[in-house]
């Protein structure tokens, strides 16, 4: 917040990718050795010491997620813990182990994102086979089995998946692609469950060139990547959508930042952008800036900043009983690590509608349950020590 720190005395080669597992920082890249001691692509730091993470894998380790309490480990690999592994594998803290079985395991090429959504692991990369089943370059997997997203030869999409984030109920996913179930998608797409939309509509949907991150922040989707417009609109490398439209992060002609952004992560209330760039721009002012810098938004308009709640609040969903969108409005008196998150009758997660650290204010997060059947679901929030949960009627 104030000063930078080594981590120990690092690695030895380049880190892709970061995760919190068992209370340890989990890390992944090419390199072959931390703090000094051996340890293949992977490694685990616990606050003061480096340490090895089994025998690692034989290639390069791109991303990382925890799911059903194990974590997950994409890449480039076809080897973990010295036995067969394609792409894909599980630590579950003290062994590794393949997601399938046979020759089939795991997926056929580069696994690059990982994500949970709608109690799945959503995996996307450069693949167009998931445990011997047809997947263009995203699948997901629940746990035993693998499975496409949509059918035929047009389900997933027709270019590499750098990218996913969850964000208003669905997965957002972003690449290099142009088309998503068979439809035209500009490197940026969601899935809602059950079918494939991309953010805009016409020609200009999405942006013009390749997405490498997604965040989610202040109630709105930023997009880092190498493109120079978003929707149509003028937007350097960043963007953000707020369900309905594309915005800049700034006015003027030098929006953005003037080089690739290739990371994004919500801390302290604020944006962090890694990537290539030097610059920052504001409005017309340039700001240096080498490759690293913090974006702090203005309230977006799902936020009432003017008056200032007293109390945590979680409101009822209206309209209710709905079909198939509603809104959910919460409050908070200060600002907190804030979850809130959609289940069904038997208690089973079927959405992650907010998972950020938001600053005081009164909120309102729109639903899309197209994905879902018609059924009582409930809704339950959790934000600093307030927990509240309420119900909701989905008609179809």
């Amino acid at each position: 917040g104030t000063s930078w720190n080594s981590v120990g005395s690092g690695s030895n080669n380049s880190v892709n990718a970061l995760a919190v597992y068992n209370g340890e920082l989990y890390v992944g890249g090419y390199f072959n050795s931390a703090g000094g001691a051996s340890a293949n692509r992977i490694a685990r730091w616990n606050g003061t010491s480096w340490n090895s993470v089994g025998s690692g894998s034989n290639n390069s380790v791109n991303a990382l997620a925890v799911y059903n309490g194990e974590l997950y480990v994409g890449g480039y690999f076809n080897s973990a813990g010295g036995a067969s592994a394609n792409y894909i594998a599980r630590w579950n803290g003290t062994s590794w182990n393949t997601l399938g079985s046979g020759s089939t395991n795991g997926v056929n090429s580069f696994v690059f994102a990982l994500a949970v959504y709608n109690g799945e692991l959503y995996v996307g990369g450069q693949f167009n086979s998931a445990g011997g089943v047809s997947a263009n370059y995203i699948a997901r997997w629940n746990g035993t089995s693998w499975s496409a997203l949509g059918t035929g030869s047009g389900n997933g999409l027709n270019g590499t998946v750098y990218a996913l984030a969850v964000y208003n109920g669905e997965l957002y996913v972003g690449g290099q692609f142009t088309s998503a179930g068979g439809a035209s998608a500009n490197r940026i797409a969601r899935w809602n469950g059950t079918s494939w939309n991309t953010l805009g509509t016409g020609s200009t949907n999405g942006v013009n060139s390749f997405v490498y991150a997604l965040a989610v922040y202040n109630g709105e989707l930023y997009v880092g990547g190498q493109f120079t417009s978003a929707g149509g609109a003028s937007a350097n490398r960043i963007a953000r959508w707020n369900g309905a439209s594309w915005n800049a992060l700034s006015t003027g002609s030098g929006n953005g930042v003037n080089g690739g952004v290739s990371a994004l992560a919500a801390y302290n209330n604020s944006l962090f952008l890694g990537g290539g760039f030097t610059q920052v721009n504001v409005g017309d002012n340039p700001i240096p800036s080498s490759r690293i810098a913090q974006w702090t938004a203005s309230p977006s308009s799902v936020q009432d900043p003017i008056i200032q709640p007293k109390g945590y609040a979680l409101a009822q969903n209206y309209p209710n009983p709905f079909n198939p969108t509603t809104t959910i409005s919460y409050e908070l008196p200060v600002a907190s690590e804030v979850s809130l998150t959609l289940y069904d009758v038997l208690g089973k997660e079927v959405m992650t509608l907010v998972k950020a650290r938001q600053a005081a204010g009164s909120y309102r997060v729109n639903v899309n349950a197209s994905g879902l059947s018609s059924g009582v679901y409930f809704y339950r929030l959790e934000a600093g020590s307030f927990v509240a949960t309420k119900k909701m009627m989905l008609v179809k």
